[in-house]
């Protein structure tokens, strides 16, 4: 018996997916005339860790710029001013909002607007360097069957998996921004302090739909992105496994089954612009992050070769695909996408037996 692992008595059939296999290589078992394998016996109970470091490769990142909302006219960066129910036939509205009373000046409530501003910090592609990080298994041996002169085993393994994604961008665009300053007439009333929300049905206090003056100019203008994405990917998976001895202290086994990862991801960034024309005002610095996670559902396949140190520790190295769902989520006027589906993995470590 493989030292290994410990015959526990089992009385039903293996999967048929691991008969098919059996049967196929036991016909090549025999063709290439193996000899038996002999094992001492165990006293093992048939449980196992597994510990491992891992790398994950190919595992792709966007981060794109949300599509710009159309401009229609009374929509301000600041505030609005539409018509109300009562329609645009007196030239009045209680429909109107601000964000501060810094936009207040004498009978005026002042307004702005920056369109077509160049956006840069456009995301896309995979992560260079291959994802460092760690896996911790706990398995269990079902049972064992004959495959030609050897002896398999077969069981199910749940285990848990970390690794850190980071991703960083610094990269400038330019363009033609147009700006709109609109300034319109209180009317003598006292508005109420900002910010301030009027409604279409109303009622509430009353100013000049239409802008008592307006001033549009149009400048090249150039914007500066540096951010980061960065995201802990916590990787769960249950799945069956079969191990095939090669000799006395080598044996190559396969694992499938389902996986899960949790993407708990941030993308944080500062955004500067910069106009041409001074007479258009200058922007703040966009300093902001936006966070989110979300679970991906998947399924993995690893393929490892085992190499038994004594009967209870023992060494392995192996490579693994994995499937998942891909991640989205937005804010800050950025859509970020994380790209799960395929993963390519190598991984190395100890098992402990017993």
């Amino acid at each position: 018996m493989k030292s290994s692992l410990f015959r526990i008595p089992f009385s039903r059939l293996a999967p048929a997916s691991l008969t098919l296999l059996a049967g196929a290589l036991s016909s090549a078992d025999a063709q290439l005339k193996l000899p038996p394998l002999e094992f001492e016996e165990s006293e093992k109970a048939g449980y196992f860790f597994r510990f491992a470091g891992k790398a994950l490769f190919n595992v792709r990142a966007s981060v794109d710029q949300v599509a710009p909302t159309p401009q229609t006219p009374g929509n301000y960066d600041n505030g609005f001013v539409l018509p109300d129910i009562g329609g645009t036939a007196s030239g009045l509205t209680w429909n109107w909002g601000f964000l501060s009373d810094d936009q207040i000046a004498s009978d005026m409530l002042n307004f702005e607007r920056y369109s077509n501003l160049p956006h840069g910090g456009a995301i896309s592609g995979e992560k260079d360097d291959p994802l460092i990080g760690g896996e911790l298994l706990f398995g269990v041996e079902f049972g064992r069957f004959d495959v030609g002169t050897r002896e398999w085993a077969w069981g199910a393994e749940i285990g848990y998996g970390f690794n850190p994604f980071k991703i960083s961008n610094r990269s400038m665009a330019a363009g033609t921004v147009d700006y709109l300053a609109a300034s319109h007439a209180l009317n003598g009333i006292l508005p109420p302090v900002g910010p301030y929300s009027g409604t279409f049905e109303g009622p509430g206090p009353v100013i000049d739909l239409n802008p008592t003056s307006t001033t549009a100019i149009s400048s090249a203008a150039t914007s500066t992105f540096d951010g980061t994405l960065e995201s802990s990917l916590h990787n769960f998976k249950f799945g069956f496994w079969v191990e095939a001895p090669v000799t006395q202290k080598f044996s190559v086994a396969l694992s499938l089954g389902y996986s899960s990862i949790l993407a708990d991801s941030e993308l944080s960034f500062r955004e500067t612009f910069t106009f041409a024309n001074p007479a258009i005002p200058q922007l703040a610095d966009v300093d902001t992050s936006v966070t989110a996670d979300g679970w991906r559902n998947g399924f993995y396949g690893q393929l490892r070769v085992n190499y038994e140190i004594n009967q209870y520790l023992g060494a392995f190295v192996g490579g693994e695909f994995q499937y998942n769902n891909r991640f989205k989520f937005g804010g800050a006027g950025r859509n970020v996408t994380l790209d799960f589906t395929g993963i390519y993995s190598a991984v190395a470590g100890v098992s402990i037996d017993w």
